[in-house]
């Protein structure tokens, strides 16, 4: 503004490669990193609900302090018992089509995007899953598949792989995210996890590993 209080001059300060409208240390995923028996990291903030940290763990850690063997075990139990409630809903009803597939319809025009949904979420088996209160948000079968040996193998390989990572001031991502958490350009699964495992993989033990929560 100029000495009679006019103004001159707008300057934009907003960051022009800005990915996120905030983002901070932990939020939704405090208490990411589990921690090795003795030793110590650093918590961060809980997120929007108030989430508390479960015991030894950590948001800020030592890559040689966190226990990927413990929590890759967990992940383990996890996917069994997620793919045995999958499991019977398409051993009763067959097996579905994806909601990529449908999303794929949806690119060559052969239907709506509200129809893709409707026929998606009507189709018996992904009906009977969704209703269960221990259901998972997403595609139950690009998320699980058909094969529990695969299904397992992936959850464990997957463990402590974010959707994004910084390393060497390079931002690596497995999709580019938008708007309520939609993701477009999705990659291949197993080759996002193949690609973030060895990122994380090739750090010293003493790198500082950090989780954090970034909003759109």
């Amino acid at each position: 503004m100029d000495a009679n209080g006019q103004i001159v001059a707008a300057i934009k300060r907003t960051n022009p490669n800005a990915k996120w409208d905030w983002y901070v240390v932990g939020g939704r995923w405090t208490g990411y990193f589990p921690l090795k028996k003795g030793a110590h990291g650093k918590l961060g903030r809980p997120g929007v609900f108030n989430n508390q940290a479960n015991p030894n763990t950590a948001d800020v850690a030592r890559k040689g302090d966190i226990d990927f063997e413990r929590a890759r075990s967990e992940s383990e139990t996890k996917a069994h018992e997620y793919f045995d409630l999958w499991e019977k809903a398409f051993t009763k009803h067959g097996k579905p089509e994806s909601w990529k597939s449908f999303l794929e319809k949806v690119n060559a025009k052969e239907m709506k995007i509200d129809e893709a949904r409707e026929k998606f979420h009507k189709q018996p088996a992904i009906a009977e899953y969704k209703n269960s209160k221990d259901s998972l948000w997403g595609c139950p079968v690009g998320t699980f598949g058909f094969d529990r040996e695969a299904c397992v193998e992936n959850a464990r390989a997957a463990t402590l792989i974010p959707f994004a990572i910084v390393k060497d001031g390079k931002w690596h991502e497995k999709g580019s995210m938008g708007w309520w958490g939609t993701v477009s350009d999705a990659r291949d699964e197993i080759e996002w996890v193949t690609e973030a495992s060895k990122a994380i993989d090739d750090l010293p033990d003493d790198t500082l590993l950090t989780i954090v929560d970034c909003h759109t």
